[in-house]
């Protein structure tokens, strides 16, 4: 007679230990992906505030990254590089991708806070002498990047949580991992409980390191 199946917390506790190296690794990603969509997101938003064609070719960029899957991305990276002869590897590849549609994500955001500065802040700069590159610099975006922090601080969420896309392309991040010890067990339930509290855990950290340097920077202006 088959029992009925039943919530195995004693097998969930038990391996929780075995995430630690999996969290190293999407953290790893992150932090890479992170870097590649800030230094994307800040030179698009740049460009599209220009008056040249970059503004055209980063709204072209926006749109393609912003409105395609990040899976279908990752594997044209993967898989269509090599092709091409450029052979990366898998955590490049899944740095890059998810960096790389962030970036268009953090661009939007960027571009947003610029276009909240009041113009005459600009006028003011200019009026004083200074270039439009300095004015950009020292007075337009230190403003943005304070009204852009809270749209920023939930695009962080989300880069952290499509991390797990990594997963698809055998690096052994928190998806995998747990994958792997369900499909060895019997427990397959429980060790996506495992994986979605790992996950909840650590966009709350994130989420509230966010909200702190929102205060942060509130409190200094």
């Amino acid at each position: 007679m088959n029992q009925n199946p039943r919530f195995d917390l004693s097998f969930m506790l038990r391996h929780v230990p075995d995430f630690g190296p999996a969290i190293l690794t999407a953290l790893e990603v992150f932090i890479a992906a992170l870097a590649i969509a800030l230094v994307v997101g800040v030179v698009l938003a740049l460009a599209r505030v220009t008056r040249t064609q970059l503004a055209w070719l980063a709204a072209a960029y926006v749109e393609i990254f912003r409105n395609t899957p990040l899976l279908m991305q990752l594997y044209f990276i993967f898989f269509g590089l090599p092709i091409a002869g450029v052979m990366i590897s898998p955590f490049v590849s899944g740095s890059a991708a998810i960096g790389l549609q962030h970036g268009a994500f953090f661009a939007e955001i960027l571009r947003g806070g610029i276009a909240a500065v009041r113009r005459d802040q600009r006028e003011g700069g200019l009026a004083l002498g200074m270039l439009p590159s300095q004015v950009m610099r020292q007075i337009v975006l230190p403003q943005a990047l304070r009204n852009s922090l809270p749209a920023a601080g939930n695009q962080l969420v989300l880069l952290l949580q499509d991390t797990s896309f990594v997963s698809t392309i055998g690096i052994f991040e928190i998806t995998l991992r747990g994958q792997t010890i369900a499909e060895r067990s019997a427990a397959s339930f429980e060790m996506f409980v495992v994986v979605g509290a790992i996950y909840l855990l650590l966009s709350a950290i994130l989420s509230l390191a966010a909200r702190g340097l929102e205060f942060a920077a509130a409190y200094a202006r």
